[in-house]
């Protein structure tokens, strides 16, 4: 109902891998509005390892997958990867 009647142009979420929460982001990804959200995870690969979380991958929800690191102590950004899983960044480049 909130969909529809907000309207809204971007969802943002954090923490997302239960079953629920992925079946929630395939219907917004339906409805067209564009989705932000955090994984909790070392890389991509581990990612990929998880059953529920693979099926977001194999239909390209996300058109980008930023991957954090914590050198020295600050959040970086360490890789970016496309829609297909390719590495189109990594730090120091």
């Amino acid at each position: 109902m909130l969909l529809r009647s907000m309207s809204p142009s971007v969802i943002a979420v954090d923490e997302i891998g239960s079953n629920d929460d992925i079946e929630a982001i395939e219907k917004i990804s339906n409805s067209g509005i564009k989705i932000i959200c955090t994984i909790h995870a070392y890389n991509i690969e581990d990612i990929k390892q998880k059953n529920n979380l693979k099926n977001i991958l194999d239909k390209k929800i996300f058109e980008r997958y930023i991957v954090l690191n914590r050198k020295n102590g600050i959040c970086n950004v360490d890789k970016i990867y496309n829609e297909d899983l390719i590495n189109i960044y990594s730090e120091g480049c």
